[in-house]
């Protein structure tokens, strides 16, 4: 068995639209598996200095992070916590900012994956 990126031509033979970073498993130069790559950007941490906060400087500093994202061709930023924690009042105020900012709450399990050696 052999693993490879896959080149561009070997991307677009899929009807689905694979990630730029494809890794592939070829046997007998065939591909059998595919599994794709994709860069998620992600807030974190957000942090602002006590007396500072309750001014709008989430808000603000929000749109600087999304004018240059944009400006980087990206559409979309995500952000979250682990249910409880950092736990309430404060878990409230994440939420409540957030949807102020116009999010939309993400249905789903999420996993991290160490990198084998």
């Amino acid at each position: 068995m052999e693993y490879r990126e896959l080149s561009k031509s070997e991307r677009l033979k899929f009807d689905d639209d694979l990630p730029e970073l494809s890794i592939g498993a070829f046997e007998d130069e065939t591909l059998v598996a595919v599994c794709g790559v994709s860069n998620v950007l992600h807030l974190d941490p957000v942090w602002v200095r006590p007396d500072k906060r309750r001014q709008g400087m989430v808000g603000r500093l929000f749109k600087a992070v999304s004018d240059n994202l944009r400006l980087k061709g990206a559409e979309v930023v995500t952000t979250g916590f682990i249910e409880g924690q950092p736990g309430e009042p404060l878990e409230h105020v994440i939420v409540k900012i957030c949807m102020d900012l116009g999010g939309t709450e993400i249905k789903g399990r999420f996993f991290g994956l160490p990198l084998a050696k």
